[in-house]
């Protein structure tokens, strides 16, 4: 063993060094890539974000249709209701509520209609979604004007 020729400490400063130099680097290089994967993170979390806010808006948007739909359809049943109604002194037809479904304790006849108290001329136009304000007699009017029928 005393054969072997000492080791040049020149050389292996020199290797070592340039060992840590490229250790130094790497390490750069994946402190590089470590920043831009955590940009292409937030700019993922921000464009899952804007996508739940794109489907929420299209849901809204659905649900807007949906609603309007209902409306033009009430305004539709309302309007042959009152045609109805003015061109008859008999059998009355429902008008619908807000909901689009015929509105509750809706009078039958046009006698009945004429025969509502005050309290139930309030019942009757809150179940159509009024709310007429005066006296009675001008309630009364309002309604009447809004079923089709003259008093």
């Amino acid at each position: 063993m005393a054969d072997q020729p000492a080791p040049d400490f020149n050389i292996l400063f020199l290797s070592m060094t340039n060992a840590v130099k490229k250790i130094q680097d790497a390490t750069a290089e994946l402190n590089a890539a470590a920043v831009q994967l955590n940009i292409a993170a937030v700019e993922m979390y921000k464009m899952k974000k804007l996508a739940d806010e794109i489907k929420s808006i299209k849901e809204a948007m659905v649900k807007l249709a949906q609603n309007n739909d209902c409306q033009i359809n009430r305004v539709e049943t309302n309007d042959i209701a009152r045609i109805h109604n003015s061109k008859t002194r008999l059998q009355l037809k429902p008008l619908a509520g807000p909901s689009g479904d015929p509105a509750d304790n809706f009078p039958a006849t046009h006698k009945q209609l004429l025969a509502l108290n005050e309290e139930a001329v309030n019942n009757l136009a809150a179940n159509l979604g009024l709310n007429p304000e005066g006296t009675f007699q001008e309630k009364r009017d309002a309604l009447y004007a809004y079923v089709g029928v003259q008093s």
